[in-house]
């Protein structure tokens, strides 16, 4: 096996060890957030998005005031060609926190493979608005 094989197989057993690790977390505690959050990196790095969204609607159902978590789901939403919903949740993160570059920003990309382009230009000027 190839040097770089293997280390590809390591990362993926560290991320799936890790998993477990926040399962074992979450039973202990169910609304320990950072646990939550930390598991739907590591499915997310998986290319497991839809359990990554789940993850964080469990965030959610404990802070839905958390613009990080918010962006974090359009994210995923977007890796599972989810673009409306993507949308809907770069709205909430830019919400919360209104000068979040990142949200505008992949909000502006999700609005385009919708077939919005005026309204993803719009996104993207509002960037150069708060440069």
């Amino acid at each position: 096996m190839k040097k770089k094989e293997k280390r590809k197989k390591n990362i993926i057993r560290e991320y799936v060890e890790a998993i477990e690790c926040f399962d074992i977390a979450l039973e202990i505690e169910p609304r320990f957030a950072n646990a939550w959050f930390n598991k739907a990196q590591a499915l997310g790095e998986l290319g497991e998005y839809a359990e990554e969204v789940n993850c964080y609607d469990e965030i959610l159902e404990i802070d839905p005031e958390d613009a990080v978590v918010w962006y974090n789901k359009g994210v995923a939403l977007g890796n599972l060609g989810r673009y409306k919903e993507e949308v809907e949740c770069y709205d909430e993160a830019i919400e919360l926190a209104a000068q979040d570059l990142d949200s505008w920003n992949n909000k502006g990309y999700a609005l385009h493979f919708l077939g919005k382009y005026d309204d993803a230009i719009r996104c993207f000027s509002k960037i150069l608005e708060f440069n």
